[in-house]
């Protein structure tokens, strides 16, 4: 599931908060999991969810909360926050936030599979091809 999350997160194609380049997720990856924390309090609601992770090199925690809370609209909404999610970032309402978030991660996420699933496409042989092959 965390796969098929993160693949969510990469479909908006994110900005990297440090860089200002697309994110490269192959140089992440030789690092660990692309996935950073943007709040580190695991009691905070949501805090154990994707909607608090995103893909980048912009640390974690505070720095990564105050880069997303003042990155551009459009660089900010290709990490899944949006301007009222920037705003409750920059008061300190963390559990709002990520509920917030949470919802649009889902949407995103959903959208993605929905867009990369080949429904209706043959994932295998028939029952008829695969029973004439058994009977040679």
């Amino acid at each position: 599931m965390t796969k098929i999350s993160t693949l969510g997160l990469l479909s908006t194609d994110p900005v990297d908060l440090m860089t200002g380049d697309i994110v490269d997720v192959t140089r992440l990856m030789a690092g660990g999991s692309p996935l950073r924390i943007i709040i580190n309090d695991e009691q905070a609601a949501g805090a154990k969810t994707i909607a608090n992770r995103v893909v980048g090199s912009a640390g974690s925690g505070q720095l990564l909360r105050q880069r997303l809370a003042q990155a551009a609209p459009e660089v900010a909404a290709g990490h899944l926050v949006d301007a009222e999610g920037q705003e409750l970032l920059r008061s300190g309402d963390l559990e709002a936030f990520l509920a917030r978030r949470s919802v649009i991660c889902q949407k995103t996420i959903k959208m993605h599979v929905e867009r990369m699933a080949e429904w209706g496409a043959r994932d295998g042989r028939s029952i008829a091809d695969t029973i004439r092959s058994a009977a040679w």
